[in-house]
């Protein structure tokens, strides 16, 4: 039988890091997700604060308004062509090319 003092320690942040290590491409995988969305807000925010500072809140008001509709009318036309191209990359991976236009 096995002694409590036989059974090795090992701290916690070794445990993580050996989780991280095992891993190492995931991890990076998902802070480069990550990252990508992440100074897309950055960019956003900085590009709305500036036009925030040299419109005027008519123009602002304008400039918001069109920015909502395109996003409404983007989401809209994109209505059920993200399962299409789940389906396809799922059973055909070598069209995806095809349904996204080349990108």
């Amino acid at each position: 039988m096995t002694q409590a003092g036989n059974i090795p320690q090992r701290r916690p942040l070794a445990r993580i890091g050996a989780f991280v290590a095992k891993r190492r491409g995931l991890v990076r995988d998902y802070l480069s997700a990550i990252s990508g969305a992440g100074g897309r807000l950055v960019f956003s925010l900085a590009y709305f604060i500036a036009l925030a500072n040299t419109l005027s809140i008519a123009e602002f008001g304008m400039f918001a308004t069109a920015s909502a509709a395109g996003v409404m009318l983007s989401r809209i036309l994109a209505f059920g062509f993200i399962s299409a191209l789940y389906r396809t990359a799922t059973i055909r991976p070598n069209l995806i090319g095809t349904f996204t236009a080349g990108f």
